[in-house]
């Protein structure tokens, strides 16, 4: 069963894919030759946390193993399982930088867990998302490592969805009541401070982008942030503002981006707001309006919001871009950037 994987119905109860007997089982360690070294400690884990839950399976037959290119010609698939019903029961993980090398083992063991996920548990992909569009499965099949080492309650929760797909939804997920703000330098009177333009690439096409702090054209007070592109040019253009000031938000919560916008004769790939946490280069939770809704043509200043959804239990940085996308012509207005944190209060400060 091949499928997307970048950081998704059974039934449980069939004898034929899970028992809680030991009747016929065959233990992990006795097929341990057909388990790569690196794989093994993750299905382990998997086996550990289906034990937790009065599960157990039959490993006979079972092979997990590394491939680099015969998974499927797009490089973005990282894995292939069979369904628990074939003849042979099998996962492969392409050994790639992306899927795996370069990756942390957190990534790993959600990638080896979907995978885990066909071949044990005949769970089909599980697309369905959160109205803050935080993943609701492992069986997801956009999304490598939809959790990390920061983020113990989502892992949980995926953990649970995975080997009962009826699970409820997570308490914390719900009345995100309680707020915090972030002030930023959102009116752009005083200066343009924290904000970094990151120019083309290409040094003899910096003529046809402009990017500055402008009085040409303001939501509220006198300024704004602009960014012109004349010629179409193959690579995103941006503003970006880092801050690492959100050390009072807590684990769960989410982060929300609003940004007022005016579009000039914008065409192409458009207009986009996106955002994310890091914390020592690595990338904890990213998003982008990108997927999700398109923006060209011409405006008045309008409101847009970015939800970057639960925040890590950990002192992250947080960065927001305001872009246009490869091969965008036109001109935009940014102003009045809030950024500011909603969260159920239950999962809050004490």
């Amino acid at each position: 069963m091949n499928h997307f994987i970048k950081t998704t119905r059974v039934l449980l109860a069939s004898a034929a894919i899970i028992s809680c007997s030991d009747d016929d089982q065959v233990a992990i360690d006795d097929v341990s030759d057909n388990i790569e070294t690196e794989i093994s400690p993750f299905i382990d884990t998997f086996v550990e946390e289906a034990g937790n839950r009065g599960l157990t399976f039959d490993f006979k037959g079972f092979e997990a193993t590394f491939s680099l290119d015969d998974i499927d010609d797009n490089e973005l698939i990282c894995g292939r399982a069979s369904a628990f019903s074939d003849n042979k029961n099998f996962i492969t993980i392409r050994r790639s930088d992306r899927c795996w090398i370069q990756q942390s083992d957190a990534t790993r063991e959600g990638l080896v867990f979907h995978e885990m996920g066909h071949a044990m548990l005949d769970r089909p992909h599980r697309d369905d998302r959160f109205d803050n569009s935080l993943v609701k499965s492992v069986m997801e099949t956009g999304e490598l490592g939809p959790y990390n080492e920061f983020t113990p309650l989502l892992k949980q929760y995926l953990f649970d969805e995975l080997f009962d797909e009826t699970t409820e939804a997570p308490p914390w997920i719900f009345d995100k009541t309680e707020e915090v703000v972030v002030e930023i330098n959102s009116g752009l009177e005083v200066s343009d401070e924290g904000w970094v333009f990151l120019t083309t690439k290409d040094f003899l096409k910096r003529s046809a982008v402009t990017g500055a702090r402008t009085s040409q054209a303001a939501s509220s007070g006198e300024f704004s942030l602009g960014l012109q592109v004349t010629e179409n040019l193959d690579e995103t253009l941006f503003w970006r503002f880092r801050t690492d000031e959100l050390n009072i938000i807590p684990e769960t919560a989410d982060v929300l981006i609003e940004v007022k916008f005016r579009m000039q004769n914008v065409e192409g790939g458009g207009v986009a707001i996106a955002g994310g946490f890091d914390k020592d280069n690595e990338i904890l939770s990213f998003n982008s309006t990108e997927t999700v809704e398109e923006f060209v043509g011409t405006s008045v200043f309008q409101t847009h919001t970015l939800t970057i959804p639960y925040f890590p239990n950990t002192s992250a940085v947080v960065s927001i871009i305001l872009a246009f996308l490869p091969n965008t012509t036109g001109l935009v207005f940014f102003d009045d950037i809030t950024l500011k944190a909603v969260y159920n209060p239950a999962f809050g400060p004490a």
